[in-house]
């Protein structure tokens, strides 16, 4: 007798059948809080109801994992390390959109003569980085912006379709032979997020800036995941193959595996499809979520050191609090904090900048990055500034060190006294980690003297 390793009546059955034709088959999926309820945490842990208790569950959502039989073939529980990858990365989303600049793009300078303040002839100053110049004692400035995030690939797969793999699992196959198969994890996630950011920002010195930067953000979620073997085998070109296959008791004796006729093989991992899951003998897991909510609020400091010739210098101090919801990705779950070195220039219709620091996590050092940005405005029209700034965020603990570079063209409209409006992009250079194809952000910001 034969006996198809899968579900029926929960998680913690197998589905006993005299042959491969008895087991109605079709891809289906089960919710994150009914395999919950059908007993799947007795057999990967406890998880909780939110994105990160999907991500928790599909870390772990190997069939080794949900057998009894293959994790003692396996010697253990099977995890697979690149999803584990992915939603770490994810957990730390809304930490990867910047913060607006929080510096009057308009600035001014107290003038002695006239004992008044004027306006400085300077471009507009950079939206996403900074100018070592603090805006001034008694100069308010209020901020609002607006990102919208979609992620769209993981390293170099589309996110709505990537597949995991757990790696080499040792078979025994129909014949008796022995060989290897992979344990596939088919991801397919939809994530966005609006974010909306206000900020106030105060010279309270003629050197020193305070601030405070309040994020809303809006999140859709959706995922699902789906995880089936597949025996690899050597074509006769010596490239790799991958054949979805069933696997099943013989007699007792466990585990035997066969391929599956009725799907299509494959050249690689990231070739893996939907088609070789259509008649999966269990379901998958899926879950969704659409949540608003704070992020977390950002306290800032900025100190104007002063100038060596037409250098100027400063110092900025960011501390990120835990306020938003991490089980829903509105936070991290950790203060942060992101000490900056200021260099800058300025002319009448031409600045440039070099921001360096890092960013320091309180509770995972795996967070822990180095930051910088390096970027330039034009003075276009009097009332016009071009603006580009290539930054990066290079990670330097951990086992998967995600190292990112972006572009960032955008322009400014002074639209009247001292309202400016902003747009910009910010495009990937790379494809490392988590990305999106682009991240059009609209910035305002007005000033007022006291």
């Amino acid at each position: 007798m034969r006996t198809i390793l899968g579900k029926r009546s929960g998680w913690l059955a197998i589905i006993a059948v005299l042959g491969f034709a008895a087991l109605a088959r079709a891809q289906t999926y089960e919710t994150l809080s009914e395999f919950r309820a059908g007993g799947g945490e007795a057999l990967i842990g406890p998880v909780d109801q939110s994105v990160t208790g999907y991500f928790s569950a599909v870390e772990r959502f190997s069939f080794v994992n949900l057998s009894p039989e293959l994790r003692a073939l396996s010697s253990g529980t099977v995890a697979f390390p690149a999803f584990r990858q992915f939603a770490e990365e994810a957990r730390a989303t809304i930490d990867g959109v910047p913060f607006p600049s929080g510096s009057t793009s308009v600035a001014y300078t107290y003038d002695e003569k006239l004992e008044t303040w004027v306006r400085w002839q300077r471009p507009l100053a950079p939206s996403l980085s900074q100018n070592a110049r603090t805006n001034g004692r008694h100069v308010l400035t209020i901020g609002a912006a607006y990102s919208y995030v979609d992620y769209t690939k993981f390293d170099d797969s589309p996110l709505r379709r990537t597949a995991f793999s757990a790696g080499d699992i040792p078979v025994v196959f129909g014949d008796g032979s022995t060989g290897v198969a992979r344990d596939i994890l088919l991801s397919e996630i939809s994530l966005r997020e609006h974010i909306g950011t206000v900020s106030v920002q105060l010279g309270v010195l003629d050197n020193l800036d305070v601030g405070v930067f309040i994020p809303m953000a809006a999140l859709h979620f959706r995922g699902a995941a789906i995880d089936r073997f597949f025996l690899e085998s050597r074509a006769a070109d010596g490239s790799t193959r991958l054949t979805p296959a069933d696997v099943f008791t013989l007699q007792g004796r466990c585990c035997v595996f066969q391929a599956d006729p009725n799907v299509p093989t494959y050249g690689g991992v990231s070739s893996v499809d939907r088609r070789a899951y259509s008649d999966v003998s269990f379901p998958g897991i899926r879950y969704g979520k659409d949540e608003i909510g704070i992020g977390d609020v950002q306290v800032r400091a900025k100190y104007f050191i002063g100038s060596a010739g037409p250098i100027d210098a400063g110092l900025l101090l960011n501390v990120l609090t835990p306020t938003g919801d991490e089980e829903e990705l509105l936070g991290v779950g950790a203060w942060r904090f992101q000490p900056r070195v200021i260099l800058s220039t300025s002319q009448s219709r031409f600045a440039a900048h070099v921001n360096l620091g890092f960013n320091a996590d309180a509770e995972d050092q795996d967070r822990d990055r180095f930051d910088y940005s390096v970027g330039a405005e034009v003075q276009l029209l009097p009332r016009v500034a071009l603006l580009v700034d290539q930054v990066a965020r290079l990670e330097y603990f951990g086992e998967d060190q995600v190292r990112k570079f972006e572009i960032v063209p955008g322009l400014k409209i002074n639209v009247v006294r001292d309202l400016v409006i902003g747009f910009n992009a910010i495009v990937p250079l790379n494809r490392e980690g988590l990305t999106t194809n682009f991240t059009p952000n609209v910035l305002m910001d007005a000033s007022v003297v006291f």
